[in-house]
């Protein structure tokens, strides 16, 4: 019994010391050991009206001083309503960091600049 509980306590601090450390790092893991870095990526999205190009964000959106981490997905070509839907999405590259814009104008340029390079790395 005694190693039981000390096998938990190994177990524990070990988890302890990755979210420290991935925290401080801002590398989120999302999922079965996968690690993914704050920031935007060109992906994929599928929804119960199909699949579709997404262009993804995982950030604090620090341009408007977020203090909550959210996963954000823009469907390309997608008209409708999602709310409160399950999406399936998937990340295919990396496109840069998380950003603290000086003005929105300066982050609807980047999402502009965003969205055509998911275009362009996401094949149909």
């Amino acid at each position: 019994m005694l190693g039981g509980v000390f096998h938990a306590a190994v177990l524990f601090l070990v988890a302890a010391g990755l979210q420290l450390v991935f925290g401080v790092q801002k590398i989120l893991n999302l999922a079965c050991g996968s690690f993914y870095a704050l920031g935007a990526y060109a992906g994929r999205a599928r929804a119960p009206e199909g699949d579709f190009v997404a262009a993804l964000s995982v950030g604090y959106r620090p341009t408007f001083g977020g203090t909550q981490l959210r996963v954000e997905a823009f469907l390309l070509d997608f008209e409708g309503d999602l709310y409160q839907k399950r999406l399936e999405l998937r990340f295919l590259r990396y496109l840069h960091p998380d950003i603290k814009f000086a003005t929105p104008d300066d982050l609807v340029r980047q999402l502009k600049q965003d969205v055509a390079d998911t275009r362009r790395f996401v094949s149909r």
